[in-house]
C-alpha cells in the first residue's frame, strides 16, 4: 500500500513525487506535440458506467437501463490496445465509477499499462473505497456543486456533501495522489462561484469551474433536455469575470485565463481539437464523439486499433474543427493547448505540479 500520513522520510517522498510528476508532464507535452504531427490521440476518456447513486438534474449521462457494461476483462483488452497505440492517460468517470465493485481491477489495469490514471467521482464512496484504489490512481476529481445541504438537495442524496469532504480529506493523506474539486455551474448554482472557490481553498486543493454543457452530444434531443439549465452569454461573462478576479488573487483555479476570456464581450469562436487528443469509450464499448449521432464502432466487435484507423474517425476529427458549441474548459482549454497557446499549457503544467 502507498504511504499514508506524515511518516519518516516524507520529505524524500515529496521530492520523488514531484520528480515523477515532472516526468508525467514532460511525457504528456511530448504526446501533445506528437498528436499535432501525427493526429494520434493519447488520452482515453472512459465512461465506465452510467449507473449512479445520485439523481442530479444537471446530469447528462445517467442511464440505469445500461446493463451491458464492459466487463473488467474486456476493459483490460482495450487498455492493452490503447497502450500499443501510444495512449498515456485514462480518465474513468460515469455515472459513478465507485459503484463498480471491480473498479480496483480496472484501475490496476490502467496503471499497469503505464497510464496516468484519473478517477472522477461524486465522492460518496471515496473514503470507504480509497484503500482499494490508492495504489493505482494518480488523481481523484471530486464533483461538488454547492455547499452543505444545498449540495445534498442538488444531488438528491443525503449526506453526500459531508462524505465527499471526508473523502477529499482522506485522499490528502496520500502525498502522491492529487485531488481536485470539479464544479458544474448551471442556473441552479450560478451564484455559488465564490463559495466553491473558498471551499477548495479551505481544503487546500485546486478547483475546476465548468459551465454545464448544452452543446452537441451525438444524441437526438439531448441538447434540449438540459438547455434550460445552461448559462446565458451574459451569465457566462459574469462567471468569467468573477473567476478571473479570484484567480488573480491567487486562488488555485485550474481554468486558464485564455479560456475565461473566451466569454468576455460575448462568446468567441474557437477551433475544437479535442477529438485529436482524446477518445471517448462508452460503458457498453461504443467508441464515439460528440458530433456523430452513431458510434464509430464497438470494441466488442472491432479492435480499438481498427476503429481509430477508420475513415469515419478521420473525417470526424476534421469536422470537429468547425464546431465551437461547447463551453466547458475540458474542451476549450484542451483545444487551446493543442494550438500551443502558452497560458493554457502553463495552466495545465501548474495543475499537474501543484
Amino acid at each position: 500500500m502507498r504511504e499514508i500520513g506524515q511518516k519518516p522520510g516524507i520529505g524524500i517522498n515529496v521530492i520523488h513525487n514531484k520528480t515523477a510528476r515532472i516526468r508525467q508532464v514532460g511525457s504528456l507535452l511530448c504526446r501533445l506535440l506528437n498528436s499535432r504531427c501525427r493526429a494520434q490521440p493519447f488520452s482515453l476518456s472512459h465512461l465506465v458506467t452510467r449507473r449512479c447513486n445520485c439523481r442530479c438534474e444537471t446530469c447528462l449521462w445517467l442511464d440505469e437501463e445500461c446493463s451491458d457494461e464492459l466487463s473488467a476483462e474486456e476493459i483490460k483488452r482495450v487498455y492493452a490496445q490503447a497502450r500499443h497505440l501510444g495512449f498515456i492517460a485514462t480518465a474513468l468517470w460515469g455515472g459513478e465509477p465507485l459503484i463498480r465493485q471491480d473498479l480496483p481491477e480496472i484501475v490496476r489495469s490502467s496503471k499497469s499499462n503505464g497510464f496516468v490514471t484519473t478517477v472522477i467521482t461524486n465522492g460518496y464512496y471515496l473514503a470507504e473505497r480509497l484503500d482499494e484504489l490508492s495504489d493505482y490512481v494518480d488523481c481523484f476529481i471530486v464533483s461538488i456543486d454547492q455547499l452543505g445541504q444545498k449540495h445534498d438537495r442538488m444531488r438528491r442524496r443525503q449526506n453526500i456533501f459531508q462524505r465527499a469532504i471526508e473523502g477529499i480529506e482522506r485522499v490528502k493523506k496520500y502525498p502522491d495522489i492529487k485531488v481536485i474539486i470539479n464544479s458544474v455551474l448551471s442556473k441552479l448554482n450560478k451564484d455559488s462561484v465564490e463559495d466553491l472557490v473558498y471551499l477548495a481553498d479551505g481544503l487546500g486543493v485546486s478547483i475546476y469551474l465548468c459551465p454545464i454543457e448544452t452543446g452537441l452530444t451525438g444524441r437526438p434531443g439531448f441538447e434540449a433536455s438540459k438547455k434550460h439549465l445552461g448559462l446565458t452569454c451574459e451569465q457566462l461573462e459574469d462567471f468569467s469575470k468573477k473567476v478571473i478576479a479570484l484567480k488573480r488573487k491567487g486562488y488555485k483555479i485550474n481554468n486558464s485565463l485564455t479560456y475565461l476570456k473566451t466569454f468576455i464581450g460575448g462568446k468567441k469562436k474557437y477551433r475544437c481539437h479535442t477529438q485529436k487528443v482524446a477518445v471517448t469509450l462508452d460503458a457498453n464499448g461504443n467508441v464515439r464523439n460528440c458530433i456523430a449521432a452513431e458510434p464509430f464502432g464497438n470494441v466488442r466487435q472491432t479492435s480499438l486499433t481498427n476503429i481509430l484507423k477508420s475513415e469515419d474517425v478521420r473525417k470526424a476529427r476534421t469536422q470537429s474543427e468547425k464546431c465551437n458549441a461547447c463551453v466547458n474548459p475540458d474542451v476549450i482549454d484542451c483545444s487551446y493547448a493543442w494550438e500551443l497557446r502558452l497560458e493554457s499549457i502553463w495552466s495545465f503544467v501548474k495543475l499537474c505540479l501543484d
